[in-house]
This record gives structure tokens, C-alpha cells and sequence, in this order.
């Protein structure tokens, strides 16, 4: 409708129209008006409208009731009154009575057009008023044709595919920025944006342009775009989004480094997925502990066996209910553990030259897969050579023997030795004795429980109490009685005492009865004077129960004596109060 508004007194209107209606277009009013000069008319040539005003107000208009698309030409003089022609219109824009935009003001110029077009305005207008300065004007060559508001253009975007771009790729639980700003309006209005991102068919998930939205799973997914413009009018579009599986991811912790023979402890923990959906299911893992992959497994924790030492390489998958694998991959080292030998076994009593001695012992070793060496060492200082038999494999002992030790007390050791270095030594804590069968001999190897006191403070400073000594001796004279030699040791080593002889003095026998004296050390320092008496249980007249006393002294007094009460002296008085042996075995051999 065109509806002309505002002419004052005095004025004049003369429209030339075809009566009616023309594109939709209604003018108003619609018959004479009852005003002085005012005048509608129907005119075969239609397309002109004559306003002219005399001294009436300024800034008169007339408003199009729908939008329209108007042109026109301003004829100026003859009807230019005193021909001034520096007149001016405009167009202007509304929506729902409020003003939204204004074209460019045009001096009335003779023939110019006068129009205005859509773009004149920011927006979708429902109605668009013409005015101009005081004065009169006239136009002419008028038309007029109804502006369709068009739909505006739904544009959902995509990052892949095309080009362009037709729909959007993203990875479970991380946003997908979606845009929609390519949609469009032909009227170049202002856009409303409504999304439907769970496909339920109702657009109310997000209403901006662009969003950014992060699906829980993977999958294909369908999501939908509406938008509308400021008249109502909508357009919508859909599009698809892939979405790939993501693999979870864990820590890889084992318990490094390890003992040989001890287990590698491997479990995946800290178990990250960005699908709740994925974390409700749950995840299967599977481990490698140097020989290939198990069984997948809701377990997430293994324990592999170690046989031998090295680098282990081990790994670990985590697997979630799509598929998605995640492998770790790591290096345990695992130490070699020596082997432990236990208490040596020697021969126990004093053995005859050239009479075949052993010493042996079990050992332990966590490393099944390990092999070993033995070694034998008859007596302290001596260097370790190689022990005959040796070493049983399957049963894990060591055996040394040998005929050959002259006579002597000997102090036997063993070594074992795995075949990555690592070995243990232990010594027997009992005597070897060997003596020559030949002459006059005495000869004892055992052990026998030290008195308290026995040892004094000064010399067993941590110490002093009862406990157990070994000993080994092996005293030899020729038949003339001119010449004793031998060996003896004795240790407590409760007490911290070790005592070695040195030099033989004298050796006195007397039926089941021996005594000998000489020099030796003690704990490696020397000037020490030993006496020996012991009795053989098993010679006639012995009585039965071997018994031995040792007494050591310097210059300072006795630092020894198991029968302190003795009275020391020649044989056989001093025998009945000697300690009974607790093990081991004295001769006596006139």
C-alpha cells in the first residue's frame, strides 16, 4: 500500500494511476479526497504522481506499506516553483515501526532517477517511506514491483572432503569446531542459527554460527543446521561427521631392576580413554615377557619368570572394545644373584697320609638357567685351584678330594663360581688333620665347648663367655724321641681369638696321654707360648671320652686356658680336668 501522509494546508496532490490495485500495491486513499485541491486520478498513461505544496511544511513523505522496488524520475521545471531545483529525497527502511537503515540523499536533478532497491538497507524491511525537502516536485515514468523476501541459505560447512569441504572428520571425546558462517541472506540481513547435534529432529543443541561440539564414540553421525532471518523466513541443511576410534593409553610400570629367579612384575595402569563409552566397556590387555604376546584379558597385570640374568624386554597392549591397540614396549634388567654355598662337610677325623680327604657342600642358586665351576682351597694363603670332582650341575654341590696333603691341620675352602662371575666361598669350620702313621704321633681334629672366662677380657675384648673353639693338630717324633714336629689351630671365634703354632718344643706320650708345647700366634701376632695336653678316649686306659686343654700365655701372663683351675702339671695329672671333646676324635699313637 502507498499511503501519502502529512501535506498540510495549503497543497495540492494529483496522482495519476490506474484505478485499483497494481502488483499488490494498493494507493490510498482510494477516492477523491474531500480536501481542496486534492485530486486522485485514473489516467490511461498511469506512472505519474504530482505533489506540489505552496508554504506548507517541510520534510513531507509518503510510505510503500510493503516492500517494494520503486523507480521513478524527478521532472523538474515548468513545475519547479521560482525554479530553485536544488530540492533533495531519500529513502528509508523499517521493520516492525522501527527504523533500520537510510539511503543516500539525492538532489532533485531533472530526469535523474529516483529509487531505491533492497540493498539500500541493512536488513529485511516490511515497509519503506519516500521523502523529501520543502517544496513541490513532480515524478514521472513511476513503476513499482513487489519484492519477494527470499529464504536465506543454509551453509552447515565441513573440514573435509570437496572442495569444498561437504562434511566434517573428528577423533571421539575431542571437539569438532563446526561452521555454519557461510550461510547467507539475499537481503543481506542478520542470521539466527539453530543446531540439532544429536539427530532427534529438534534444533535445540546450540544456536551459534559456529560451535564446537565433541562426540562421546566413534561412528558416522547425521547433524542438522536451521537458520532464519528477521521475517520469519528459515532454511535447513544436514551433513555428516565421521568420527574415529581413538586407542586408550596407560602407563607401562614394572618393578625393575629384579634378582634372577625373582618374577618381573608388569601391569598397565592410569588407563586414559576420551570415550566414556570405550571407559563403561572396559579395556583387555595383553603382556609380552620376552616370548611372545598372551591371550588378551581383563587383567591388567602379569608376573613372568626370570631363569638367568640379562636385559628383558618386555611389552604390554591395552586394547579397547573398538579395536584400538596401544602397545608399550620397555627393557627390565635382571641381575645376577651368586650362588650360596652351604656348611662344608670335611673329613672329620685325623686321617693317615696318602688316605683320600674330602670336602664338600651344597650350594642354592635362584638362576636355573646358570652353570658353575668349583674350586678348592686346602689351606689358608694358598691360592684356589680346581676341585676334583667339582660340580654336580642338576644337584647344585661341590665335592673336592684329595691323597696327597702331607701332614698338617688344614682349613678347607670352597668356591663356586656361576658362569656370569658371581660366586660364593665359605670355609669349613671344622679341621683337617693328616698325620704320619709312622713313629709317635698325636693327632685330634673337632671342637669342644670354651669355658666362661676361659679367654681373658684383654685379648677377648667383645667377648669372654662360653662358646664353641675348633681345632685341628698333628704332632709327629721320630722314634728317638729327638725331634717334634707338627701343626696346630685352634679358633673361637665367639671370642675373636685365633691361634696358629709356629714351632714345635717337645711332644711327651704316655700310654692314652700326649703333651706337647711350642710357640705360635695369635689373631697373626706372634710371641705367644702354647701348652696341649689331650687324652685319647679310645686307647686303653683312656677312660672313653676324648678331652683336650689348650693353654696359651706371653709375657704379660695367660691369655687362655679351658681348665684355668688345672693344675698343670706333668702328665697324667693335668688330664683330669680337660674339656670332653663335643665332636671330632684325638689319637694317641706310641
Amino acid at each position: 500500500m502507498v499511503t501519502f501522509e502529512d501535506l498540510p494546508d495549503p497543497f495540492s496532490l494529483h496522482l495519476m494511476w490506474p484505478h485499483g490495485t497494481v502488483h499488490g500495491i494498493t494507493f490510498a486513499p482510494t477516492s477523491r479526497i474531500t480536501h481542496y485541491d486534492n485530486e486522485i486520478y485514473g489516467h490511461p498513461h498511469s506512472g505519474s504522481i504530482f505533489i506540489f505544496n505552496g508554504e506548507g511544511s517541510d520534510n513531507e513523505w509518503f510510505t510503500f506499506a510493503a516492500p517494494v522496488a520503486f523507480n521513478g524520475a524527478w521532472v523538474g521545471s515548468p513545475h519547479d516553483l521560482g525554479g530553485e531545483g536544488d530540492k533533495e529525497f531519500w529513502f528509508e527502511g523499517y521493520l516492525a515501526g522501527t527504523k533500520v537503515g537510510e539511503s543516500g540523499h539525492v538532489l532533485l536533478v531533472a530526469e535523474a532517477p529516483m529509487q531505491y532497491v533492497a540493498s539500500a538497507f541493512a536488513g529485511a524491511v516490511d515497509s519503506v517511506v519516500m521523502r523529501r525537502t520543502y517544496g513541490w516536485w513532480v515524478m514521472d515514468d513511476i513503476s513499482y514491483s513487489d519484492v519477494v523476501n527470499e529464504p536465506p541459505v543454509a551453509n552447515i560447512g565441513g573440514n573435509a572432503g570437496g572442495p569444498p569441504a561437504d562434511h566434517y572428520e573428528g577423533t571421539e571425546g575431542t571437539a569438532i569446531a563446526l561452521d555454519a558462517s557461510g550461510s547467507t541472506d539475499p537481503e543481506g540481513g542478520v542470521l539466527s542459527y539453530a543446531w540439532d547435534l544429536d539427530n532427534d529432529g529438534q534444533y535445540d543443541d546450540a544456536s551459534a554460527s559456529s560451535v564446537a561440539h565433541a562426540f562421546d564414540d566413534n561412528g558416522t553421525f547425521t547433524i542438522g543446521l536451521r537458520v532464519a532471518d528477521s521475517s520469519g523466513q528459515t532454511s535447513a541443511t544436514t551433513t555428516s561427521v565421521i568420527v574415529s576410534n581413538v586407542a586408550p593409553s596407560a602407563a607401562f610400570e614394572n618393578d625393575g631392576p629384579v634378582d634372577e629367579g625373582s618374577p618381573i612384575d608388569l601391569s598397565l595402569t592410569n588407563l586414559y580413554d576420551p570415550s566414556t563409552a570405550d571407559v563403561a566397556a572396559g579395556f583387555e590387555f595383553a603382556f609380552d615377557c620376552g616370548g611372545g604376546y598372551g591371550a588378551f584379558s581383563t587383567t591388567s597385570a602379569v608376573s613372568c619368570s626370570t631363569a638367568d640374568n640379562g636385559d628383558r624386554q618386555v611389552k604390554g597392549k591395552v586394547r579397547d572394545k573398538d579395536g584400538g591397540v596401544t602397545e608399550y614396549v620397555d627393557s627390565v634388567t635382571v641381575k645376577n644373584v651368586a650362588p650360596s654355598l652351604g656348611a662344608i662337610t670335611v673329613t672329620g677325623d685325623p686321617t693317615p697320609l696318602g688316605t683320600l680327604i674330602t670336602a664338600s657342600a651344597a650350594f642354592t642358586d635362584p638362576g636355573s638357567a646358570d652353570t658353575y665351576v668349583g674350586e678348592v682351597r686346602w689351606n689358608a694363603g694358598e691360592a684356589f685351584g680346581a676341585a676334583n670332582p667339582g660340580v654336580n650341575q642338576s644337584t647344585k654341590d661341590i665335592a673336592a678330594t684329595s691323597a696327597a696333603l702331607p701332614a698338617g691341620v688344614y682349613t678347607a675352602s670352597l668356591r663356586v663360581t656361576d658362569d656370569d662371575g658371581g660366586s660364593d666361598t665359605r670355609t669349613a669350620e671344622s679341621y683337617v688333620v693328616v698325620y704320619d702313621p709312622t713313629g709317635r704321633f698325636v693327632t685330634g681334629g673337632g671342637w669342644f665347648n670354651s669355658p666362661s672366662g676361659a679367654c681373658t677380657a684383654a685379648l677377648c675384648s667383645t667377648f669372654n663367655g662360653s662358646g664353641k673353639v675348633t681345632f685341628g693338630f698333628v704332632s709327629n717324633q721320630d722314634k728317638s724321641g729327638s725331634f717334634a714336629r707338627g701343626e696346630s689351630e685352634f679358633d673361637f671365634r665367639a671370642g675373636g681369638m685365633r691361634f696358629r703354632s709356629s714351632v714345635y718344643e717337645s711332644l711327651q706320650v704316655a700310654g692314652s696321654h700326649a703333651q706337647y708345647r711350642g710357640t705360635g700366634s695369635v689373631n697373626g701376632v706372634a710371641s705367644y707360648s702354647f701348652l696341649i695336653t689331650v687324652s685319647d678316649g679310645q686307647a686303653p686306659g683312656g677312660g672313653g671320652v676324648d678331652k683336650i686343654r689348650l693353654k696359651i700365655w706371653n709375657a704379660d701372663g695367660v691369655v687362655y686356658d679351658n681348665q684355668r683351675n688345672a693344675s698343670g702339671s706333668s702328665l697324667p695329672d693335668d688330664l683330669e680336668r680337660g674339656t670332653a671333646l663335643g665332636g671330632g676324635s684325638i689319637v694317641v699313637h706310641n
